[in-house]
C-alpha cells in the first residue's frame, strides 16, 4: 500500500481535527475583536453625543443649586 492510499491514523485524524478546531478559534477569535471594536467605537461616539447634550449648569447629571 503507498503512502496516498494509506488511510489515515486515528492520530492524524485527530491532529488535522485539531488543526480545523485551532482555525475556527482564530476565526471567531477575530470576530469577537471586530464585535469589540465596533461596540467601543460605537459607545465612544453615544458618550459624545450625551455629553453635547448635556445642560451647562449640570455637573456629573446633577442640577446645580442656584
Amino acid at each position: 500500500m503507498s503512502e496516498l492510499e494509506r488511510p489515515c491514523s486515528l492520530l492524524e485524524e485527530l491532529d488535522q481535527r485539531q488543526d480545523e478546531v485551532l482555525a475556527q478559534l482564530e476565526d471567531l477569535n477575530g470576530q469577537i475583536e471586530n464585535l469589540l471594536r465596533d461596540c467601543l467605537q460605537f459607545r465612544s461616539e453615544h458618550e459624545l453625543v450625551i455629553e453635547e447634550e448635556r445642560p451647562a449648569n449640570r455637573a456629573f447629571g446633577r442640577t446645580v443649586a442656584a
